[in-house]
């Protein structure tokens, strides 16, 4: 076996242990089985109805081969949608394609054995397992040699004319040939779906982990388009007390002061037509029960499902300004203690010895004003 194809093997084979890889395979094996039962069902009944028009020799026994192989897949399909276990679609959906196996050996033998113009039914068989069912390689292959062995085996048994080698070796190539690719294109299918789920799983964890991170950020976090909330993280929401399905149907607008609306806009405008913007501003957000909060906004500009959307990180600035009002009062009230002092009080420099500060008592005692020294810092 090449190298390149013994190393595909044995990825395949990891990836067939894999226990999610298993079930997501099943699920689609369930979608795969219904819609297999409906076509198959319906296909079968229009051959039916067909041979009844133009009178088909043994109508009478390829009506009730058709007809049980229906019932089967109907009885399948129930069965499936009763328990709706994984394990019970994909062994209906063997019986199924041992029913597709058995009336297609059945077709032949009744209608000429080797020299049967339903020998293309064989491979269509054969094509329809390796293509379109999502199984892993090996079952491919291990049902599909059951298939063949037992369709010629009974071809052998049930031909009543003498067995010439050269339709055997005919129609044998013919349906070793429709093996051997289908086993080919079964590897590369199951190479395939095992990539797309393990990116999926990739990309789902990725998405994991930065919702996470988002959801337990302690600013808030959101997504508008053409103003409408698409996205909020739980921060924004327990900031401005909406609900997510109350949030979605407002525009940025209903939660921002009419007076800042016009900034709103023009910063919008702005990010929109790809020219230079504030990134980092404030304005006075209304929370649900109109309280109004200051709020400090960092926007920029993101791709969201191939639209362009403003990501707009919210911090409550409301804690922030009250820092700030009270080192403002803790300034005033050191200030006028500082200049009620009647001893004259000066504040140099250490290094310099330059004075930075003195108070009212001081420029009386030395006859200087306090914008005398440059130096001097208000």
């Amino acid at each position: 076996m090449p190298f390149g194809l013994s190393n595909l093997i044995n990825y395949l084979n990891t990836c067939n242990k894999d226990q999610e890889y298993v079930l997501y395979r099943q699920k689609k094996i369930f979608k795969t089985l219904t819609i297999a039962t409906f076509t198959t069902v319906t296909l079968v009944m229009c051959f039916h109805f067909l041979d009844f028009i133009i009178h088909v020799e043994s109508a009478n026994l390829q009506f009730w081969v058709r007809f049980t192989a229906s019932m089967l897949f109907l009885t399948n399909l129930c069965v499936a949608f009763i328990f709706r276990r994984q394990s019970v679609s994909l062994t209906l959906l063997y019986v199924g394609f041992f029913c597709c196996a058995l009336y297609s050996t059945v077709q032949t033998i009744t209608t000429g054995g080797f020299n049967s113009p339903y020998w293309y039914g064989i491979n269509v068989v054969l094509i329809v397992w390796f293509v379109f069912i999502p199984l892993s390689y090996r079952n491919h292959i291990l049902h599909a040699l059951v298939f063949v062995v037992q369709h010629f085996g009974l071809l052998i048994i049930f031909e009543n004319t003498k067995i010439h080698p050269v339709d055997i070796a005919v129609q044998g190539s013919t349906v070793f040939g429709v093996l051997v690719i289908g086993i080919f294109i079964s590897i590369i299918n199951n190479r395939s779906t095992a990539l797309i789920f393990f990116n999926q799983r990739a990309l789902m964890a990725s998405e994991e982990k930065y919702r996470n991170l988002v959801e337990n950020a302690t600013d808030g976090i959101i997504i508008t388009q053409n103003g409408k909330f698409i996205f909020s993280n739980l921060t924004f929401i327990e900031m401005c007390h909406y609900s997510w399905e109350e949030l979605s149907q407002l525009t940025i607008f209903d939660l921002v002061v009419p007076s800042d609306h016009d900034l709103i806009k023009n910063t919008h405008e702005r990010r929109m037509q790809g020219k230079e913007f504030r990134t980092i501003y404030t304005i006075t957000g209304r929370d649900k029960f109109g309280r109004s909060m200051p709020m400090e906004l960092n926007s920029s500009t993101i791709d969201y499902y191939g639209k362009p959307a403003a990501f707009i990180i919210v911090r409550d600035y409301s804690q922030q300004l009250k820092a700030q009002e009270a080192i403002r009062e803790s300034e005033e009230r050191y200030r006028t203690i500082f200049n009620m002092v009647g001893d004259a009080i000066l504040i140099m420099s250490y290094e310099s010895g330059k004075i930075v500060d003195v108070n009212e008592a001081a420029c009386k005692v030395y006859g200087y004003t306090r914008n005398a020294n440059p130096e001097l810092k208000y």
